[in-house]
Formats: C-alpha cells, sequence, structure tokens
C-alpha cells in the first residue's frame, strides 16, 4: 500500500494555518494541524501517535478536505453534548423563575418534577443566560 500525504497549495496550506490558529473548536484546529504536517512529509503512522488517533480517523480527515475543502473540517451538527434543557422548556421555566425571582434555588425542584429531568441550579442559570437575550426571561438569579 502506497503512503498517503495531502499535497496543498500555496494558499490552501495559508487557509489551514489561519484555521489551525484561529479556528472556532480544537478539533477544527487539530484537523488543519493534520493536513499541514501531512504536505510537509509527516507518515500517516506518526499523525495517527501524535494526534492520538486511528488511521481511519486521519484518513477521513484527508477525504473531508479533499471533498470539502475546509468546511469539511469543521464539527457537523449534532456532535456533542444534547441540551438538558431545549426552547420548548422555557415557557415553564419563566413561570417558576417568575414566581421565585429571588431564590433560583426554590424554583429547582417544580422544574425537574415538572420536566422530569434532572438539572443542576448550574445548568437553569445557564439556560436563563442563553435565552436572556430574548427578554422573555431574566437572568437575574
Amino acid at each position: 500500500m502506497r503512503p498517503r500525504f495531502i499535497t496543498l497549495t500555496t494558499s490552501e496550506e495559508i487557509t489551514l494555518r489561519e484555521g489551525q490558529q484561529h479556528g472556532p473548536q480544537f478539533q477544527f484546529r487539530d484537523r488543519c494541524r493534520c493536513l499541514i504536517l501531512s504536505h510537509q512529509g509527516q507518515p500517516v503512522n506518526w499523525l495517527m501517535t501524535h494526534f492520538k488517533v486511528t488511521r481511519l480517523t486521519i484518513y477521513n480527515w484527508f477525504n473531508a478536505w479533499e471533498e470539502n475543502g475546509l468546511r469539511g473540517l469543521y464539527n457537523k451538527a449534532g456532535q456533542g453534548r444534547k441540551a438538558i434543557l431545549t426552547p420548548a422548556d422555557q415557557p415553564l421555566i419563566k413561570q417558576q423563575v417568575a414566581q421565585n425571582r429571588q431564590q433560583l434555588s426554590a424554583a429547582l425542584g417544580p422544574l425537574r418534577a415538572e420536566l422530569n429531568r434532572d438539572f443542576s441550579r448550574k445548568t437553569l442559570e445557564r439556560f436563563l443566560k442563553t435565552v436572556a437575550g430574548d427578554g422573555d426571561v431574566s437572568a437575574e438569579a
């Protein structure tokens, strides 16, 4: 089996270096760095060890770059932990927080029971902070 490397043009290398330095997610930055190192002649075995991933993962990164360019290196939607509290829960949360505006902890018990989900006060605070920009729910605790 012939070793596989990525060959980059000067503009592609500059783009990947920018992505490596200023990318929004560490996974994206790692993928950019991997492609640059491959272009510089690092073999796949070395890349696997350096990034602590499998050969298939390295090849997936190569394929994503070849098929979709920089866009292919971003995380796809739906990856990561799913939200405990969703926008659909907002009306109930708004009601409970309005009743217990001075003591957010007092709203926690009824919300957990009503939503049938376990979550911390900190999770509730983060949710309120997220939706506070909508003007619907106060983030004051």
